[in-house]
């Protein structure tokens, strides 16, 4: 009896020393994600004029999410919201100049990637604000641009 009360002592041990360990690692994980963030925004706001350079801070936002699965929600949401904000912002400069239908389709992609990205941001964190205004905002762009294209398909005009 001595002996199975050491040893579930120990595994105990062990199992708390294991959940520390991970939550000293997504500590760790979001101190980076910060930082990585912080970084990315710089280069996407910096870059107001380089387009190539806001598409590399847009991917490498991308791959940040991708990367780092356990840090904070808010954070994680936030990283959601700017990765959103930013596919809306370039998709809106650019859609004026997408005029067929193979560019009709890609800009319907679009929408669909940013208001699941504004989606999850609300999703993980609940309570950000920015993450509601975004999910909004887009929505209710995406829904004046389908409306648009509507009309123009079927000539009509919108009331």
């Amino acid at each position: 009896q001595e002996l199975l009360i050491k040893d579930i002592a120990e595994k105990k041990d062990a199992h708390f020393s294991e959940f520390t360990l991970a939550e000293q690692q997504a500590k760790i994980n979001t101190k980076r994600a910060k930082v990585e963030l912080a970084i990315y925004d710089a280069a996407y706001t910096n870059n107001i004029n380089n387009s190539q350079n806001q598409e590399q801070a847009t991917f490498q936002l991308e791959e940040l999410i991708k990367k780092y699965t356990d840090i904070e929600p808010a954070l994680l949401s936030t990283c959601y919201v700017k990765l959103g904000s930013w596919q809306i912002e370039t998709l809106q400069s650019n859609k004026g100049a997408m005029v067929n239908q193979l560019e009709y389709s890609k800009v319907t992609e679009n929408y669909e990637q940013i208001v699941s990205n504004c989606r999850k941001a609300t999703e993980i964190d609940p309570n950000n604000a920015e993450a509601w205004h975004y999910y909004s905002y887009t929505n209710e762009d995406a829904c004046i641009y389908y409306s648009k294209q509507f009309s123009l398909e079927h000539g009509s005009k919108l009331l």
